[in-house]
């Protein structure tokens, strides 16, 4: 559809606000040794296992609107945690199972499958987002979670249906421009190999470029979200407040 006629107003990604102000401190502490962020270190020694988090999307409404890896979670999970060199967490959407039963109780066949030290089922419920510094990189599917991720600058691996004919907005970046994508268990062992095992990280700079152009740090830090919606609703502070809640 045509949205020529619309003004878009950039306003930061309120949701993510503590972790900038957190991420932004840090660089004017000197602690960062980027312009804009730098990569943290792992947690883990180099002789321990690197730590992933894993979040496929749900099945979508209807075939044509599921980018899900969710018949592939087995597989992945197996191939990465073969031989010891990855511990990491899955969480899934809260809506998984909702229109393929078969998805619905899918946590409890990785119960059975994996042992819980080698791969944590993360409740739905769970924050994605606090597990965020705890982990070397992220695998998804197309969703917001990316978006949400690239404020650790940590490089992203991202499902793409190579059966589909994905049509994408227009946009300044493509998802293929800063995630490296893959589209079976064998691509991204490869790209994980090469990329986090062999630090061949060559898409490091274009996340930088997408983290300012998606989240827009200084616009996220001085809350140009809340602030438009305060002007907006200035006769009624009470609906200001409500609308931020929400």
């Amino acid at each position: 559809f045509d949205t020529r006629h619309v003004n878009f107003v950039r306003v930061g990604r309120s949701s993510l606000r503590s972790q900038v102000a957190s991420a932004i401190a840090k660089m004017r502490e000197g602690k960062s040794t980027d312009s804009s962020l730098a990569r943290e270190p792992s947690e883990e020694s180099e002789h321990l296992a690197r730590r992933f988090l894993y979040l496929p999307t749900w099945e979508g409404a209807f075939d044509d609107s599921s980018y899900a890896s969710l018949e592939h979670t087995g597989k992945i999970l197996e191939q990465l945690c073969e031989k010891g060199e990855y511990k990491g967490a899955i969480k899934f959407h809260p809506t998984t199972g909702k229109r393929v039963a078969h998805f619905s109780d899918i946590e409890k066949k990785l119960y059975a499958r994996f042992d819980q030290r080698d791969v944590q089922v993360m409740p739905r419920n769970a924050s994605h987002i606090d597990a965020y510094s705890h982990v070397d990189f992220l695998i998804a599917d197309i969703s917001s979670v990316v978006t949400d991720f690239l404020i650790t600058l940590k490089p992203i691996f991202i499902y793409w249906p190579g059966f589909k004919n994905l049509r994408m907005a227009e946009s300044k970046f493509s998802i293929k421009d800063y995630c490296y994508a893959f589209s079976t268990s064998e691509e991204l062992m490869s790209l994980v190999k090469r990329v986090i095992a062999d630090g061949d990280d060559e898409l490091f700079a274009m996340r930088q470029l997408a983290l300012d152009y998606y989240v827009d740090l200084r616009a996220t830090e001085h809350g140009a979200f809340q602030q438009r919606i305060y002007r907006a609703c200035m006769g009624s502070p009470a609906a200001a407040v409500s609308l931020i809640e929400a």
